[in-house]
């Protein structure tokens, strides 16, 4: 439905041919190498891969694109990793309008950037805080940390990121003590309310980390 309602924006409000469109992570991929577009809209959580991996993917691919990444999702991690991807403009789709979607359009297609307000205001906060752990945190420990808060062990992480067991372990120790946080418990829960990890349920009701 939102694939639906943003193609018919594009076409019916902005004035943009939608050469092509899809809804998966690995579709996008193959989309965006055939189809070389000037401007990608851009899910961050799609099936497959996400909207992060995508980006990377079209960087190398379709270097002249330009990529607008839309999330409802405002947590600090996400914000975060939208920063380090290099995009060009980001949108918060559970407050933004046509309008506001028309002047992110619009300005990636002169060649400018555009954040939204909300995206900007959180960015102003976490430059203010000397302890947030984007400051702390080295790229590799955030992603271990992630791992972290998907409730996997070390072997685990250690297999998934093709480390020793006792690196993912050292990982561990040293992401407890730079922020300050004693226990496993402690530190998934972190992960969790920071947005490094998300509990989803599927239809059978087992909940699963994303």
């Amino acid at each position: 439905m939102f694939l639906e309602l943003l193609r018919k924006a594009c076409v019916f409000e902005l004035g943009c041919p939608v050469v092509g469109e899809a809804r998966e992570g690995p579709e996008a991929k193959r989309v965006i190498n055939q189809l070389q577009p000037e401007l990608v809209l851009l899910d961050l959580h799609l099936p497959g891969c996400d909207g992060f991996e995508v980006a990377a993917y079209g960087r190398i691919h379709a270097p002249a694109a330009r990529f607008l990444m839309i999330s409802s999702h405002m947590d600090d991690y996400t914000l975060f990793r939208v920063e380090r991807s290099g995009a060009h403009g980001f949108l918060d789709k559970n407050t933004q309008s046509l309008g506001a979607l028309r002047r992110a359009v619009e300005a990636l297609r002169r060649g400018e950037r555009y954040f939204s307000p909300a995206f900007l205001e959180a960015q102003a906060a976490r430059k203010e805080q000397s302890d947030h752990f984007s400051r702390l945190l080295s790229e590799r420990e955030c992603a271990v940390l992630a791992l972290i808060g998907a409730a996997l062990t070390d072997e685990e992480i250690a297999q998934r990121l093709g480390i020793s067991h006792t690196t993912a372990q050292t990982h561990r120790s040293r992401i407890m003590r730079k922020l300050g946080i004693s226990g496993s418990g402690k530190l998934a829960r972190f992960a969790l309310e920071h947005g490094f990890s998300r509990v989803v349920t599927q239809h059978n009701g087992k909940p699963v980390h994303s």
